[in-house]
């Protein structure tokens, strides 16, 4: 009984300081408030954060929430192991030298009881496997972040402050008072783009699953596809057409284009990124 009082109060003790590393769901990130201070663990908000709104800026903000996060949780996990491993060897090594200088044999039962508790803490709660499935996130995330920043983020920008001037072919309305807005919708790809992961990386924290390499790459040249025919001429032509019908035809046209056709070719991307959470 007092055996198994010690392993148990050795392995809790342990436990309360390892949030990440005894967890199987993935790591709340904040969507409403931008991180306080990046790099500094744990990532949270303050009461003076800015906020995050549904535009370019707004998903870029999300993606760096995200980052903060997932930095933060792998440097838990990074030393995950130690939490279980080395006080499992200090814990024989010191019964050992316990016994060695004429303790009881309870001393030595009890030491080598809380090793194999730690042992099986951390068979159970794999902290190394899941330090790879974050790993693998986390890759996801600055793939987002890669894809959905520079000119596509300048290009979608350019072509919302048309449709806010409402000049020429920015009057991009459709049935009803419906409008359309290209930053909306960049937030709406990068934003889903980032829950697909988290849903990939909750799934596979649960289960420490893997992916079939078949599958993954049958689908990565799925989407590969779709990212060339987003960059074909035959897109950009017909997203010039709709565009001209529209609008009627104006000088600003060819901006509107641009925008759509770095949104049409996002969606792909963003996709393709997603499924490196799947890997690894």
């Amino acid at each position: 009984m007092k055996t198994a009082l010690v392993s148990q109060v050795l392995l809790c003790s342990l436990l309360l300081s390892a949030c990440s590393t005894t967890s199987f769901a993935p790591p709340m990130v904040a969507r409403d408030k931008v991180i306080a201070d990046r790099g500094s663990c744990p990532a949270k908000t303050a009461s003076d954060s800015a906020d995050i709104t549904e535009n370019v800026e707004g998903a870029l903000r999300l993606v760096e929430n995200h980052i903060s996060v997932y930095e933060c949780t792998q440097a838990e996990l990074a030393d995950g192991r130690q939490i279980f491993e080395v006080p499992s060897a200090l814990a024989l090594a010191g019964g050992a030298t316990a016994a060695a200088l004429g303790a009881g044999s309870t001393v030595a039962i009890a030491t080598g009881a809380g090793a194999a508790t730690l042992g099986r803490g951390n068979s159970y709660y794999a902290p190394k496997d899941k330090a790879q499935i974050v790993a693998a996130a986390y890759d996801a995330v600055v793939c987002i972040k890669q894809e959905a920043s520079g000119i596509t983020a300048l290009n979608v920008e350019a072509s919302q402050l048309l449709v806010d001037n409402n000049t020429g072919g920015a009057k991009m309305v459709g049935a009803g008072s419906v409008r359309f807005s290209p930053e909306f919708q960049y937030y709406q790809m990068v934003s889903s783009s980032l829950d697909d992961v988290r849903a990939i990386l909750a799934g596979r924290m649960s289960s420490a699953g893997t992916y079939a390499p078949k599958l993954l790459a049958q689908e990565i040249t799925d989407l590969s596809k779709e990212v060339e025919q987003a960059q074909s001429a035959a897109t950009a032509n017909a997203t010039a057409s709709n565009v001209a019908a529209i609008t009627g035809g104006s000088n600003e046209d060819p901006i509107l284009v641009k925008g759509l056709l770095e949104l049409g070719e996002l969606q792909p991307k963003l996709e393709l990124c997603v499924v490196r959470a799947k890997v690894g």
